[in-house]
């Protein structure tokens, strides 16, 4: 889905500077028979226009996937889901100019009747990730609509309290979970729990040796 996303949102801002693109000309081609106020007043309506269109292009950016996955977790819509392959693919970039990596993820599904559905999709994660470990994520799931899928962060997760029993049940059956922490930093972050006691513990004395110097 984040593939789907990153396309439509290229294509909203090409067609974004289409239309300012004959706004200019339009203006450019009748500025000399506009009065001086007309003048100002075009001049400061275009800008105000751009600005705002762009505040929203930008808030549609950085909202659409959350907006997406915290609609599907309030209906109960995520799975327990077996990451076991995941193959880096390219980076892709923002209207920032910020860069991520998109990988093709393989994974196995747990539907809440425990039976396997065989899944890949796609997903967005921070530039500096090269692999990503084998292990069990919740991720959202629609049976009718399957390639709506995203990764779930942890933290994401825990505010959600209607979905305590979707877990609970997953906990509770007779299968083998091996979860892994997935957290969002400028892209999302996926590694085993002992991986991210090691960063903890490093992160730890770095700060602890420059408050020292």
């Amino acid at each position: 889905m984040q593939l789907k996303i990153y396309q439509r949102l290229n294509q909203i801002l090409i067609g974004m500077m289409i239309v300012f693109l004959a706004i200019i000309i339009v203006i450019i081609l009748n500025f000399s028979k506009l009065n001086g106020t007309m003048k100002i007043v075009v001049i400061a309506g275009f800008f105000t226009l751009t600005l705002l269109a762009f505040f929203g292009f930008k808030t549609l950016e950085i909202n659409w996937d959350r907006f997406l996955i915290q609609r599907m977790m309030l209906k109960g819509q995520i799975g327990l889901a077996e990451i076991t392959s995941a193959q880096p693919l390219y980076k892709i970039k923002d209207s920032a100019s910020k860069f991520y990596r998109l990988f093709q993820i393989d994974v196995i599904l747990k539907d809440l009747d425990l039976n396997n559905v065989k899944l890949t999709f796609y997903e967005k994660f921070n530039i500096n990730v090269r692999t990503i470990p084998t292990g069990n994520v919740y991720i959202t799931y629609d049976p009718l609509k399957p390639n709506k899928i995203f990764i779930i962060p942890n933290g994401t997760i825990a505010r959600f309290t209607n979905l305590a029993p979707i877990i609970n049940h997953y906990e509770q059956s007779n299968i083998k979970i091996k979860y892994l922490d997935v957290i969002e930093d400028n892209g999302l972050v996926i590694r085993t729990y002992k991986e991210s006691l090691k960063q903890y513990e490093a992160d730890k004395k770095s700060k602890e040796k420059d408050s020292s110097n």
